[in-house]
């Protein structure tokens, strides 16, 4: 894995976790989070390519 990949999901997990104002985060559903995240990782890499 590339490490500015690395770097964006870390970035993306950290914003995931500290935004109150995120939907999914009032559910304490971690299945629709990593799901999120995933399609996120998914964006970012087709983007760079």
């Amino acid at each position: 894995m590339h490490s500015s990949l690395t770097h964006l999901i870390n970035l993306i997990q950290c914003l995931l976790i500290q935004n109150p104002h995120t939907t999914i985060l009032r559910k304490p559903e971690f299945q629709t989070r990593k799901l999120l995240l995933m399609m996120m990782i998914l964006i970012i890499m087709i983007t760079q390519n």
